[in-house]
């Protein structure tokens, strides 16, 4: 069966009701509307709809025209960058061997904008590979138009006085995403410096800081343009650390489940993976190196994951070893809670119920800040631990709660016990929190990141 293409076109208006309505009109009248995501702060809507080609170029271009029509730049403000009123406008494949179909139509609606509505059109992405939005962000692209450095695709070569021009792209599906913080514009910047794939970051990741004055927050904005490459999880919890290394967030801890993954440590070896690829992609399983201590392990649903990020001083003193037997400690009471004697072993970190593994512990700790933590397995897949040699230990069990106990477990109240017992183990309240890195200390249920 075809499926539809889709579109999230980027409308400079966040504010103005009337004006956003009116564009969902003259999109949904064409294709079909999905969702629309207004940000005053921003001042910019993004809608997502989807459609059959000749449908979402139509409906793409009422969109445009209806822009031209009640959005005037010269008035406009807002932290998000932009070149139009309707300033970036993609096609987006929703299974890769329709990318074709994406380009085809995001070209005949790049002509038809040219032509038709008389707007400077560019190109990006697919269409013009090396290229995305924040190339033509840069500077005044009026006087590099002027100075030969870029010319529109289609149009004329002069930016609408009103309008500006568009960017008509065609791209894979990207995640977008926004993590608020509580500090001054300059951190933001900084951190978004450093995810940024630009940076040296993380591979497909784009980012800025903006200022959000009505929140009276700062924002790391980013769009992942290769979730495959990049994992979210691992991308918080960097912002995170940079944010917490600069005081533009509270101590945190997140808890939360993770998708089927194997993870790397530092001194993982190869032979520690006892199937290959093709058998963990058949499960559904990713592999990823990461920069914690220890070996390989396995994350998985049912399995409680706590990422503290925390000024180690101010837990310990700046001391590890007390830092890590207290997260020891926090699975032991944990589990003490269930009617479970968890004990530490002489030769190897974690937990261990009569032998066999229940908890694991593997932390990194970057300009003083504690950064991955531990893992308490609730009632995870265990025969999942049978394709890797966890923690390179090749002649021990591993076991869970639910395992031990013969029932299932609660996982919302398996993570208001741990951050309870975290609290008690190094002295910390522990307040619940709803908006990303927005309380003093907080912990998230998991599944809800």
């Amino acid at each position: 069966m075809r499926l539809p293409l889709e579109s999230v076109p980027n409308f400079s208006e966040g504010r103005d009701r009337a004006t956003i309505d009116a564009l969902s009109d003259a999109l949904g009248e064409r294709a079909q509307l999905l969702d629309v995501h207004a940000d005053a702060d921003h001042n910019r809507s993004v809608f997502t709809l989807v459609g059959e080609d000749d449908e979402l170029v139509a409906a793409l271009l009422a969109g445009i025209v209806c822009a031209r029509e009640r959005i005037d730049l010269r008035s406009h403000e807002g932290a998000h960058p932009r070149i139009g009123a309707a300033d970036v406008v993609p096609l987006v494949p929703i299974v890769p061997d329709d990318m074709p179909r994406a380009r085809e139509a995001a070209r005949e609606l790049a002509r038809r904008v040219g032509e038709e509505l008389g707007l400077p059109v560019f190109l990006y992405g697919e269409l013009s590979p090396g290229l995305g939005p924040a190339f033509f962000r840069k500077g005044d692209l009026q006087s590099r138009i002027d100075a030969g450095e870029l010319e529109p695709d289609y149009g004329p070569k002069r930016l609408d006085e009103r309008a500006g021009g568009v960017l008509v792209g065609a791209r894979r599906p990207l995640i977008a995403f926004n993590v608020n913080l509580r500090g001054e514009l300059d951190a933001a910047r900084a951190v978004a410096a450093v995810v940024r794939e630009t940076g040296g970051g993380f591979p497909g990741v784009r980012a800025l800081g903006l200022d959000l004055p009505s929140a009276g927050l700062v924002q790391v904005s980013m769009n992942v343009e290769d979730w495959e490459a990049a994992a979210l999880h691992e991308i918080v919890a960097r912002v995170e650390d940079e944010a917490r290394a600069r005081d533009a967030v509270p101590d945190t801890l997140w808890l939360l489940e993770h998708p089927p993954t194997i993870t790397l440590g530092r001194r993982a070896e190869p032979a520690d993976v006892l199937v290959d690829g093709a058998r963990l992609a058949a499960l559904g399983i990713r592999v990823h190196d990461t920069n914690r201590g220890g070996l390989v392990t396995y994350h998985g649903p049912g399995q409680l994951v706590g990422y503290p990020i925390c000024a180690l001083r101010e837990l310990t003193g700046g001391d590890v070893v007390r830092y890590v037997s207290g997260l020891e400690e926090t699975l032991i009471r944990v589990l003490d809670g269930y009617g479970i004697r968890g004990e530490r072993d002489a030769c190897h970190r974690g937990v261990w119920v009569g032998g066999a593994k229940i908890g694991a512990v593997g932390v990194a700790i970057s300009r003083g800040v504690t950064m991955h933590g531990f893992a308490l397995n609730l009632q995870p897949d265990l025969a999942h631990f049978g394709l890797i040699r966890p923690c390179g230990i090749a002649d021990r069990d591993v076991t869970s709660v639910a395992a031990l106990l013969g029932r299932p477990v609660d996982l919302t109240a398996s993570a208001d016990a741990t951050a309870s017992a975290f609290g008690t183990v190094f002295g910390r309240d522990m307040l619940a929190r709803e908006m990303l890195l927005d309380a003093r200390v907080g912990v998230t249920s998991p599944g809800t990141m």
